[in-house]
């Protein structure tokens, strides 16, 4: 803006919203133009008096010292009776306008952020598989308006623009949030994934004679091998072990984790975990990821003489523990089928979203490869370049094999080879003074029989998603559905819409458990509730829209037939057997048990519906259509959970609260409950750390 003639200008950050995006003011609310990298030469103000209309009234602001020409500053909308219009001029004559919020001043950092999300108002919309970058126009709703955006170049199908009006300062943001990288031939991306043929039990041994004389301990008794019912490579007990006798104790030094690679491997693990194209909140797994990487490269090239020098540089210990990852296979993992079978990997999932987070977590890992192809020196990469399909399988390997510990997650040596069950008969805690992990016996085991460890109170969504398998029905510890954010926005209006947008990202998962209110869900609720939306309308919507997909479902029908069979004979709450009634299920004259892979989706699939069932059911017991004991027993804790959060008022992030009350709190080394953090505090008794994975 130039003088002398009048100007008619809109108080923005930048002047020009999308198009011009940035230019000489850019800032933020308050600013007064000193973070601009142009050097002001003049400052003009007026004050928004309490006459005027926001977004209507102009005001005249006229240069001191007798110069010709004046502005008319259109007041902003967000602006408040006492704030301040701010007009700035830099050496090139160029004009810049802020609004100078005096409400703010004063305010702590915590206010002046709310402030700032109060005035956000964000819109999503998908990119259609059609869509053409610089030629598709696609229209988003942003509070009341439809603003219409180009597709830029870097957007692909199934990405969601994110666009972000500041009505504090005008001021307009286009992202382009990524679904995830698409794997396999259409985006040129050619992934193999290496495997060795080893011998298990001659790697075993090596792997124990390592660890022993490296200062583990290794019960004599506890051998690999494979026994029933899983019939999985897996550890054995070749003698009797006696309740609380100890099988393992692996010291925190000989763990594969960020702590120890920082030590090993120090230059590459900081050129990596420094990449600024990586998230904050990633960049220490993603350099863990990197590190296990060359670890597989280098001991997967033996006929290298490179990588025969790189591997000799590893404690021994993890390189005969990186031959036994190479002899892991990922073939029926979902991820691996989403890059090799997609279409089929669907067929057998859907209606439920697990087939497309495979796909989206495999496209990650391919786009974090990428990433860090293009940030780190070759040099630190390791020998024979950078494998996509290596890097891939050491993401696989830290998924499913990883523990938690006082330090970091990490990956454990022969630890690790205990299977999963939902019955286990070992424990894995935590010696604080010889800062080693310890497994122990939880009862006796016989001879013959399989040592078994808990990965978790986990559901079949989750095992399948994260390890590949599921349990029988009747050993699943809970139901689980998952969902994105963009879902629940769909389903809402108005304000409440606009406010799950401002504060979710697309493709944030939004995850229901019948144990307990989970986080995410609880964030999603009090979004609704903070936009003046009932979450409880919201709730029972998506819930019901999820479970008449599941319900069309023809590979899960004989399992909710088996349950319905089951509730009806039990008086609706007796369904904790239903699956006994499986056996005499037939389909098409054949067998109901199929394939592997058809039990696990249909497995996967009927976890979710019961998640959704005992959800609804909750909303009936609070909302007084449906007692109690017609409920589905399993799913009593929720109910419970439900009703408490209930006595609070709307609106007041009750579901958060609640969630924060019963978060593990921190004494010392250990983790605990509230409830027993407070006995101890009131007991003024020791708490001696126990921590389990």
């Amino acid at each position: 803006l130039k003088q002398p003639p009048p100007k008619h200008v809109t108080a923005a950050v930048g002047f020009g919203g999308m198009a011009g995006g940035g230019g000489t003011g850019d800032g933020c609310v308050g600013d007064s133009g000193q973070g601009s990298e142009t050097r002001r030469v003049r400052e003009l103000s007026v004050e928004v008096t309490a006459d005027v209309v926001p977004g209507e009234t102009q005001l005249r602001v006229a240069p001191a010292g007798g110069r010709s020409g004046d502005f008319l500053v259109t007041v902003p909308e967000a602006a408040k009776v006492g704030d301040r219009l701010v007009l700035l001029e830099d050496e090139d004559g160029e004009w810049t306008c802020h609004l100078h919020s005096r409400s703010s001043e004063g305010a702590s950092a915590a206010d002046r952020v709310a402030a700032q999300k109060a005035a956000l108002r964000v819109g999503h919309v998908r990119v259609p598989a059609d869509a053409q970058p610089g030629t598709t126009q696609l229209s988003i709703a942003v509070g009341a308006r439809q603003v219409p955006v180009m597709l830029p170049a870097m957007a692909q199908p199934g990405d969601f623009l994110r666009l972000s009006h500041d009505t504090s300062s005008d001021a307009w943001r286009l992202e382009v949030v990524r679904a995830g990288p698409r794997g396999g031939e259409g985006q040129g991306v050619r992934v193999g994934l290496t495997y060795l043929e080893i011998d298990e039990d001659a790697t075993f041994r090596d792997i124990v004679k390592a660890g022993v004389a490296a200062g583990c301990f290794v019960n004599p008794k506890a051998l690999r091998g494979v026994a029933p019912p899983l019939n999985l490579p897996g550890m054995i007990a070749i003698a009797r072990v006696e309740e609380g006798e100890e099988l393992f104790r692996i010291p925190a030094r000989l763990h594969i984790s960020a702590s120890t690679f920082r030590d090993i491997r120090p230059e590459l693990f900081f050129s990596v975990a420094e990449l600024e194209r990586l998230s904050a909140a990633r960049r220490v797994e993603v350099a863990l990821n990197m590190c296990l990487s060359t670890v597989l490269a280098a001991v997967a090239m033996t006929n290298s003489t490179e990588a025969q020098e790189d591997a000799q540089r590893l404690p021994p210990l993890w390189q005969l523990y990186g031959r036994a990852c190479l002899g892991l296979r990922f073939d029926d993992h979902p991820w691996w089928r989403s890059l090799k079978e997609l279409e089929l990997l669907k067929s057998q999932l859907e209606p439920s979203g697990e087939a497309e987070h495979a796909r989206m977590m495999a496209g990650d890992a391919i786009a974090i490869h990428g990433i860090i192809s293009e940030g780190v020196s070759p040099d630190l990469l390791g020998p024979g370049g950078f494998d996509t399909g290596l890097f891939l399988q050491a993401r696989l390997c830290l998924l499913t094999r990883e523990f938690g510990t006082p330090h970091d997650s990490a990956l454990v040596p022969i630890v690790d080879f205990c299977n999963h069950s939902g019955r286990p008969n070992a424990h894995q805690t935590w010696d604080l003074l010889e800062d080693a992990m310890v497994v122990k016996a939880l009862r006796t085991i016989e001879a013959g029989e399989e040592i078994t460890i808990s990965y978790g109170s986990l559901s079949n969504p989750v095992l399948f998603r994260t390890y590949g398998f599921t349990l029988p029905e009747a050993e699943e510890a809970t139901w689980t559905c998952a969902s994105q954010a963009s879902e629940w926005q769909e389903l809402a209006s108005g304000e409440a819409a606009e406010r799950i947008g401002n504060d979710h990202q697309p493709l944030v998962e939004v995850q229901l458990d019948t144990a307990r209110i989970t986080e995410s869900l609880a964030k999603m609720l009090d979004s609704c509730e903070a936009g003046g939306g009932d979450s409880l309308v919201l709730l029972r919507a998506w819930c019901r829209r999820r479970a008449d997909a599941l319900e069309g479902d023809d590979a899960t029908r004989p399992m909710r037939e088996a349950l319905a069979r089951a509730r009806g004979a039990a008086g609706r709450s007796g369904c904790c057997e239903w699956w006994n009634n499986l056996s005499d299920v037939t389909s098409g004259g054949n067998k109901y048990e199929t394939s592997l892979e058809d039990i696990a989706a249909r497995r996967v699939k009927m976890s979710e519906y019961l998640c959704l069932l005992s959800h609804l059911e909750a909303l009936d017991v609070v909302e007084g259509s449906t007692p109690e004991e017609q409920c589905l027993a399993r799913a009593a804790q929720f109910r419970k959970a439900l009703s408490s959060v209930l006595a609070a008022p709307p609106g007041s992030g009750r579901f958060g609260a609640h969630v924060v009350a019963l978060r593990p709190m921190r004494v010392g080394a250990a983790v605990v409950s509230p409830a027993i953090a407070e006995a101890k505090r009131a007991s003024k008794l020791h708490m001696p750390y126990r921590a389990a994975n």
